[in-house]
């Protein structure tokens, strides 16, 4: 994010210089994950390393900008969806998307955690909703992501509330994590 200006890294690109590298992995304390690199001209300008820990929903991932991108905001967001319930709560620092996209999907929820002092406001289009988050001096940034979905075929939930409280839970968890030191 750039000025007034976002630059989508997903989904179809204007610029075709740009071209992405995806690659996973598994094993070990992380059960999954992947990478996807995002090049322009050759020359990397975000790095996306997506982990999925054992008993856990959400995706821990961190992004860096290149240093020639330097000023550059990382905006990761939720596509929303007609007759979604979209909840933006900066100062907790959360989106949540929950509704029925399709009816033969089912019922599927969406949500991004961040720090709130890691922001710079947020960005909605029609597509979605992005929260504007500022690089450390290394050039990353640290979210969750994370996502439900009920298909059509299964028991859908009456309501949102429980995948709420469950987001909201873990972004209080997430701004206050809890260290530990071995002497």
């Amino acid at each position: 994010f750039e000025s007034d200006k976002i630059t989508k890294c997903y989904g179809s690109i204007e610029n075709v210089s740009r071209k992405f590298i995806h690659r996973t992995f598994d094993g070990g304390a992380v059960t999954a994950g992947g990478m996807v690199l995002v090049e322009d001209d050759n020359n990397v300008i975000l790095k996306n390393l997506y982990l999925l820990y054992a008993n856990r929903y959400e995706n821990n991932v961190h992004s860096w900008i290149s240093e020639k991108q330097r000023g550059v905001l990382i905006a990761p967001g939720v596509q929303k969806f007609e007759n979604a319930k979209v909840i933006v709560e900066e100062k907790e620092g959360l989106i949540i998307v929950w509704g029925i996209p399709i009816e033969e999907y089912g019922t599927i929820g969406t949500a991004i955690i961040w720090n709130p002092e890691d922001a710079s406001g947020m960005y909605e289009i029609d597509e979605g909703v992005f929260v504007k988050l500022k690089p450390s001096s290394s050039g990353g940034v640290n979210y969750l992501s994370l996502a439900v979905w009920n298909r059509a075929s299964a028991d859908q939930p009456a309501s949102p509330e429980e995948f709420i409280k469950y987001v909201k839970t873990l972004a209080k968890c997430f701004q206050n994590p809890l260290n530990v030191i071995i002497h």
